[in-house]
């Protein structure tokens, strides 16, 4: 059974979730932000905690940097600024998208937290459902696109986890190569590719804390398995992700090891585009258009646990 209590977190007004296994903590008025998912019984945290003392409201042109990178975000409709002319139309997209800086009112119907948005800057609705179900906490998304225009917009999951120097990636099935696209001396140039085994980088974890380093990219084509995940042997825990490849072909990998900020953190990052701005996944080829009256519809399953045992 799980209970849904109003809380605050940091001073800012909050709501918890919490069943047997988890706690979960979720800001209505940061995007409905999930700032914290906490194991119980282990007392584990995933979710990358905020370094700021706090919480402020964005305005439409704050930049995603100038405020804390922490907790579980949507980016939506885009990660990166442009702008794009589609069908005549031009439209215009803000730094990591607008649902991170926007409010969201809230609905409890029984075990299950609705938060909705109307957006004033694009023609769209935007439902987040949360639950949980044992060690699960599951999001599940409902975006309809209003307008009398066909849109084109980039979702991608920004759920920002805990950084440790021994943690272990877990791919979907069938990953192979990775394309890089953000200049890093590890990766060199955007547009390196490499083998998901390459010796010259441990794409199969992170890198150390020293030297500070960041770095992100995204597995070559289209995945074959919505699973993707993480396991942290110093700590005894895993996370498994469960998502819709059909509606989230692409995946993504960043992470700082302080070399961004000085922040800590890393997130597999399921996407509908290829990758990260508008206008670049326009020009791959690989960019999503939400079509007048239709809706875009999929969900997202977070399941934490102790780490399973080999052999």
């Amino acid at each position: 059974m799980t209970a849904i209590t109003k809380t605050a977190f940091l001073s800012a007004s909050a709501l918890l979730m919490e069943n047997e296994y988890l706690k979960v903590i979720v800001l209505p008025a940061s995007g409905g932000k999930i700032a914290s998912l906490l194991h119980k019984e282990s007392g584990f945290e995933l979710a990358a905690q905020n370094t700021c003392g706090g919480y402020f409201t964005p305005e439409r042109t704050t930049l995603f940097e100038a405020c804390d990178a922490s907790g579980f975000d949507d980016a939506f409709p885009t990660i990166g600024a442009s702008t794009l002319v589609h069908d005549g139309h031009e439209w215009h997209y803000t730094d990591h998208g607008e649902i991170w800086r926007s409010a969201f009112s809230y609905t409890i119907e029984g075990e299950r937290l609705i938060l909705c948005y109307e957006s004033r800057e694009n023609p769209y609705t935007y439902t987040k459902t949360i639950s949980l179900n044992g060690h699960e906490m599951i999001c599940q998304y409902h975006i309809k696109n209003t307008g009398d225009r066909d849109w084109p917009c980039l979702w991608a999951s920004h759920a920002l986890v805990r950084y440790e120097e021994d943690m272990e990636l877990v791919y979907p099935k069938g990953a192979k190569r990775v394309l890089n696209v953000s200049e890093s001396p590890e990766l060199g140039d955007i547009g390196a590719l490499f083998s998901i085994d390459d010796s010259a980088y441990n794409f199969r974890g992170v890198p150390a804390r020293n030297p500070k380093t960041a770095v992100k990219y995204y597995l070559s084509g289209k995945t074959e398995e919505g699973r993707c995940g993480y396991r942290y042997p110093s700590q005894g825990m895993q996370c498994l992700i469960a998502y819709d490849c059909n509606a989230l072909p692409y995946l993504g990998f960043w992470v700082t090891a302080g070399g961004y900020r000085g922040d800590y953190n890393c997130a597999f990052e399921p996407a509908n585009g290829f990758y990260d701005v508008i206008d670049i996944a326009n020009a791959n080829d690989a960019l999503f258009i939400l079509k007048s009256g239709e809706n875009f519809d999929f969900s997202m399953r977070f399941e934490l646990t102790r780490m399973e045992k080999e052999g």
